[in-house]
């Protein structure tokens, strides 16, 4: 929450379905430990296409999100 707030995220949200439409479905293409932190590769699909998003969470605390990247761009 302190990272990103309401209205950030809603501006992101926006983009992304601006772009790609509704989100439909997700698929884990790869999931590894990266100096302490767990690492997650989504492939999403959307109405109209598809988009990466890389999860970064915390090793420690799981619920805490660390970096949230999307590897080929929105």
């Amino acid at each position: 929450k302190t990272g990103v707030n309401e209205t950030s995220f809603k501006d992101l949200q926006g983009q992304i379905q601006a772009k790609y439409g509704k989100y439909t479905l997700k698929t884990l293409s790869q999931s590894y430990t990266s100096q302490g932190y767990n690492d997650f590769v989504y492939n999403c699909t959307f109405e109209n296409g598809s988009l990466a998003i890389r999860l970064v969470m915390n090793a420690n605390d799981p619920r805490i999100v660390e970096g949230l990247w999307f590897p080929n761009g929105i």
